[in-house]
């Protein structure tokens, strides 16, 4: 088989991570992904092989999309409690964008909700420890030296619970997303982050006392 034309790689991966973000992966057929994309159901097998290698491509290419938007130059912050800020604001922001750059929340919310149980699993689920190491050196840095491991996991619980559980409101269409409410994503952003780093920096003060 020929080379298929410049570009079809990438029109695949977008139409799958868009139908995996909507659906997730057991609701999405490899027929499916090429018909959106417009391409012949031989090019799944050409450029990715499986639709298992396709799902761990789709991870790659809607962190990298999500991660060039968002972000990209959260550690270029020169202080401790301004990247982790940045960081929070960018993963509200995730959550909120209905664009490509908002795939990736929801793909992962389908595949926690109903795990796709495919034997590359292992390997998504590296995204997602990758990840969270980041969140636990930025939260480690914000508390300071002396606070202890407890700490800084229930500190990186406390706002990485809220995204979390902000994700599946949104994706589900319930609660502060319901009746198709989206006028209010702005002030839902800036309350968000301010209810976050307000407690974070309480919690971040009773143990630069000795009171946690």
């Amino acid at each position: 088989m020929g080379r298929q034309p410049t570009g079809t790689k990438q029109k695949i991966l977008d139409a799958a991570c868009q139908l995996f973000a909507e659906k997730g992966y057991r609701e999405v057929t490899v027929q499916e992904v090429c018909r959106k994309a417009d391409a012949n159901i031989a090019s799944i097998n050409y450029y990715f092989g499986a639709k298992e290698n396709l799902y761990v491509d789709v991870w790659e290419c809607a962190f990298r999309i999500t991660r060039e938007k968002y972000f990209k130059d959260v550690m270029l912050c020169p202080e401790p409690e301004e990247r982790l800020t940045a960081y929070v604001k960018a993963r509200i922001a995730t959550v909120l964008d209905e664009g490509p750059a908002g795939w990736l929340p929801r793909i992962i919310h389908n595949e926690m909700s109903s795990p796709s149980a495919v034997s590359c699993r292992g390997r998504l689920l590296q995204f997602l420890e990758d990840n969270l190491s980041q969140m636990y050196k930025l939260t480690k840095d914000f508390l300071g030296e002396a606070a202890t491991d407890l700490q800084i996991r229930l500190a990186l619980n406390s706002f990485h619970s809220q995204c979390i559980h902000l994700n599946a409101l949104n994706a589900r269409k319930l609660g502060l997303f319901a009746d198709g409410k989206q006028t209010e994503k702005a002030k839902i952003k800036a309350e968000m982050i301010e209810l976050i780093m307000g407690g974070l920096k309480g919690y971040r003060s009773r143990i630069e006392r000795g009171e946690s």
